[in-house]
This record gives structure tokens, sequence and C-alpha cells, in this order.
């Protein structure tokens, strides 16, 4: 069983960091790290690592993607990916997978869920996808982590 990480950041409505927590219940030796603790020696201490937090205007947080940017000129290998958003979006994994890929590593997966937004003009309206991340969140993200992360 591999040595597995996560590094991320959930500052919107907490959406990613209750997925993460649902995920680290079920595998209890999966590390957390928010992003502003990271270190570079992280890179050193794990097999995979993951990246995970919210959608802004189609990107990974700023923390996140710029340790993900790391990751990729780091010996790191296997990485995967863990979002939330207001809308889940196929383009965005693709562009994600593709600059994965591109620079000699694994993408051992992307998991995407919908999470409750009041970013920008949504919080006029309320916001979007109210009582998301919910129970079929989480247990998809569960069974996506146990699949494409723990069992391979």
């Amino acid at each position: 069983m591999s040595k597995v990480c996560i590094v991320y950041s959930s500052t919107h409505k907490g959406n990613t960091e209750k997925v993460l927590y649902k995920i680290k219940e079920r595998f209890p030796e999966t590390v957390l790290i928010k992003a502003g603790d990271f270190t570079d020696d992280v890179f050193e201490s794990y097999d995979t690592i993951g990246f995970a937090s919210g959608i802004f205007y189609g990107k990974l947080s700023k923390p996140v993607d710029k340790i993900f940017d790391k990751a990729l000129d780091s010996s790191i290998k296997k990485i995967f990916f863990i979002y939330t958003a207001g809308v889940v979006n196929a383009g965005f994994e693709k562009a994600l997978r593709k600059k994965t890929e591109q620079n000699g590593k694994i993408c051992m997966g992307i998991f995407g869920c919908k999470g409750f937004d009041t970013f920008g003009p949504l919080k006029l309206v309320g916001g979007l996808n109210k009582g998301r991340p919910n129970e079929d969140d989480f247990k998809n993200a569960i069974d996506f982590f146990e699949k494409n992360i723990m069992h391979r």
C-alpha cells in the first residue's frame, strides 16, 4: 500500500475539506496537509500526492496550483485531484490530466463534486448547490479514493 498525502485549500465554504475529512475517516493513514503548511520535503515522503481545492475561475486555488506546479518538477510520479465546484467541469479535468501527463507524471484520477457556492454574483441569488457536498458526494469520493488511489 502506498503512502498518500493530500495537499489542500478549502477557503470559501469548507466544501473540499468536508470531502477530505470523510475520506480520512475511511482511510485514516491518509495524510492531509493544508497548502499553507506544505514544505518541499513532502515530495520525498510520499509515493502519491493529491491536490484538492475548490475551483476559482476554472483553476485550482492559487496556493494549491503553485504546489502542483512544484510537484511537476519533483520526483513524485503519481498525482491525483479532488475538487468541489459550483459546476463540475470536464474541460477543467481534461486540462489537469493533460498538464500532469505532459510532465511525465501519472494522473491516478480526478474526482469532482458540486459544492455550495455563493461566490461573486451567486451570493445575490442565495447561492448554488445548497446542501452540497452531501452524503452521496461523500460516498462517491470514498469510492473514487478506494478504487483509484488505495488499490492501484
